[in-house]
C-alpha cells in the first residue's frame, strides 16, 4: 500500500494534459527561515511531480496557474526504470485525490494585475 501525502506549494508552470483526461504538474516546496539579521532565507527546495485523473485532472487544467499557492492531497508512489546509459532512476509522484487552491491564492484571484514576487511574469486573474 503506497502512503498518502499533503503537500502545500507553488505550481512550477500551468498543468499540461495527459490524453483526455488527465493532468500533469509540478508543485515546488520549500522552507523559508529567518537569518541572524532577521532577513527570510529559502532552504531546502524540493519539486514534487503530481499527476490528477479524470474530472479532477480536468478541472486542475482549467482553473490552475503558474505560480498559484495549492494543497495537493493523494497517493505517493516511487517507480524505478533504468535509462539509455544503463543507470537505475527513480520517478516520485503523487496521484492527487484533491487540488485545492489557498486562501492566499483566492484572495490575489480577484485583483488584476497579480504582481506576486513568486511568479516571474505578471498574472492577469
Amino acid at each position: 500500500m503506497n502512503p498518502k501525502m499533503t503537500i502545500v506549494g507553488r505550481l512550477g508552470k500551468d498543468p499540461e494534459a495527459i490524453g483526455t483526461s488527465g493532468a500533469r504538474f509540478s508543485v515546488v516546496t520549500q522552507d523559508r527561515v529567518k537569518n541572524d539579521k532577521g532577513e527570510w532565507e529559502d532552504r531546502d527546495t524540493t519539486w514534487h511531480s503530481i499527476k490528477a485523473w479524470k474530472t479532477l485532472g480536468q478541472q486542475a487544467l482549467s482553473t490552475l496557474k503558474k505560480g498559484q499557492e495549492v494543497i495537493v492531497y493523494g497517493t505517493f508512489s516511487a517507480d524505478e526504470w533504468v535509462d539509455k546509459e544503463g543507470q537505475k532512476r527513480v520517478t516520485n509522484e503523487v496521484h492527487a485525490e484533491s487540488i485545492a487552491v489557498t486562501v492566499y491564492t483566492l484572495s490575489k484571484m480577484n485583483t488584476t494585475p497579480v504582481n506576486d514576487p513568486w511568479v516571474k511574469e505578471t498574472v492577469n486573474a
